[in-house]
């Protein structure tokens, strides 16, 4: 029993003199130093686009044209592309990328939208998607269209983008560059606040963009980058909604475009 009691008493004043040298420390001097550097490198985004066939997914098509199988109207809704683009981009600059949009109000556009004269007052009519006939102008409402892209191939599954649709996370509704200023009236009832509408954007806006520094827009959420590095290729499926279209017409856009951008 003394022995134990000796062990404790050795134990505790080691404790005791542990707890006094670790008291006993106080600081005399501080020196703050400052460490930085500035990278070098420029920002930079760029690519290189080419289409695959949606049968056919592994050859490049040496081409950017986007078509559409044999669609009827009266069992049709949202319908995939037959091609698909793929997309090899490089964005250095943290607040670049790479978007794509229409730019259906364009002079160039075949046919050119032109906002019907009932609802000509902010906000802009929906200019964005597929427009009726391939010539002259057009103040139709234009086929919706919409897009997913993916770091594999595959075939993702055909849904609205609209909430609330099971697969709707993944798509994301095209956007015209004439919406942007005065946002996207979906619903067509004069404000662009309700569900499912757009709000203006800007032209560096995460919306339209498909790759930034981070990766690919794999989700509809603005904050939802990731899963892909530079030189990697992206693949981004289209699809359009030709419920209520006109039988045995021609639906276009000439303007689909792809753009990189950096601030």
């Amino acid at each position: 029993m003394k022995k134990y009691l000796a062990g404790m008493v050795i134990a505790a004043a080691t404790i005791v003199a542990s707890a006094s040298s670790s008291w006993a420390f106080q600081s005399t001097q501080i020196a703050t130093v400052t460490a930085t550097m500035t990278t070098a490198g420029s920002k930079q985004a760029s690519f290189t686009l080419n289409a695959r066939a949606v049968s056919n997914q592994t050859v490049n098509l040496g081409t950017t044209t986007i078509n559409w199988a044999s669609v009827d109207p009266l069992s049709a809704g949202w319908t995939m592309a037959t091609q698909f683009l793929v997309i090899n981009a490089t964005v250095t600059d943290v607040a670049g990328g790479v978007k794509i949009y229409t730019n259906n109000t364009s002079n160039s556009a075949a046919p050119k939208f032109v906002p019907p004269t009932n609802v000509s007052t902010a906000p802009t009519s929906v200019a964005a998607g597929l427009l009726m006939g391939t010539s002259g102008t057009t103040s139709a409402a234009p086929l919706p269209m919409a897009w997913t892209v993916k770091a594999t191939t595959g075939t993702p599954v055909v849904d609205s983008p609209q909430a609330g649709d099971p697969n709707s996370f993944q798509w994301l509704n095209i956007t015209d560059a004439s919406n942007w200023a005065s946002g996207t009236d979906y619903n067509g009832n004069g404000t662009t606040n309700d569900p499912g509408d757009s709000p203006p954007l800007a032209l560096n806006a995460a919306f339209p963009t498909v790759i930034n520094s981070v990766g690919i827009h794999y989700d509809q959420a603005n904050a939802d980058f990731g899963g892909l590095t530079h030189g990697q290729n992206a693949y981004v499926y289209l699809e359009a909604n030709f419920a209520g279209a006109n039988v045995q017409q021609t639906y276009q856009t000439t303007q689909l475009l792809v753009e990189a951008y950096i601030n």
